[in-house]
């Protein structure tokens, strides 16, 4: 398979997004090589947004940083600063 069969799976198996909206080029381009290119893709493809009735939101990463920070902020095997929340 290639990556738009995949993204073309994802999208039949739960539906377009709703409460769509963009990610922004500038943004997106912080993940290159962090991320799947299957990830990159759909974001540009589809933005950000949610599913089953709001059950499941797909995110920009940086929304969460402040976050991940609390969490692993003493942790020894894991590390805030490259670790990111999608969804």
């Amino acid at each position: 398979m290639n990556i738009q069969e995949d993204i073309d799976d994802i999208i039949a198996e739960n539906g377009p997004l709703t409460q769509q909206s963009i990610f922004p080029e500038n943004s997106r381009a912080e993940y290159n090589r962090r991320v799947q290119e299957l990830l990159l893709t759909f974001w540009k493809q589809h933005g950000l947004g949610s599913w089953k009735g709001g059950l499941f939101f797909l995110i920009d990463p940086n929304e969460m940083s402040g976050l991940l920070s609390q969490i692993f902020y003493a942790d020894p095997d894991f590390s805030y600063k490259d670790s990111w929340i999608i969804g």
